[in-house]
């Protein structure tokens, strides 16, 4: 009877042979950091001035600050459920499309978040922007991760 390790071998050789993989352009760590930058900075930037927001926001439309504070809980609960799924559909369907689709839906997060009642500032300001922002900013670790030697990936990623 054969060595389950040497089975697992065999499997994993017949399995690297059969899968032909995609010809991938190769990028300096540079243009990688610089797109990453580039992907994730609009992202956080926008999300990180919602406190400035809070005060103007609730004033003008006459809500109390939970009504805001609700929305960005609703934000950050989105974000860690949509993570594997982001993930997910990235490898299956590639993270250009994951990425171009998080940023019309984050573009609707934040047109419904001007134009909304109490109920829609949630769903924009809540659901969209926190489903779009793991694309934006996993998507781009991940692949930056993918560009760095291996025994940086260790460090690099404890800093996600």
């Amino acid at each position: 009877m054969p060595r389950a390790d040497s089975v697992f071998r065999e499997n994993l050789r017949m399995n690297a042979a059969s899968v032909s993989p995609r010809p991938t352009p190769s990028l300096s760590l540079t243009q990688v950091l610089a797109c990453g930058a580039a992907i994730v900075t609009p992202s956080m930037g926008a999300r990180h001035g919602f406190g400035l927001w809070l005060a103007p926001i609730t004033m003008s439309r006459g809500w109390p600050r939970e009504t805001f504070a609700f929305a960005l809980a609703i934000q950050n609960l989105a974000w860690g459920l949509a993570g594997p799924i982001v993930g997910m559909l990235a490898n299956r369907y590639g993270a250009y499309k994951v990425l171009a689709a998080s940023g019309l839906l984050y573009a609707l997060g934040m047109a419904v978040m001007a134009y909304a009642t109490s109920a829609l500032f949630t769903l924009g300001a809540g659901l969209f922007i926190g489903v779009a922002r793991p694309c934006c900013q996993i998507l781009a670790g991940i692949y930056l991760l993918r560009a760095l030697a291996a025994e940086l990936a260790a460090r690099v990623w404890s800093c996600f």
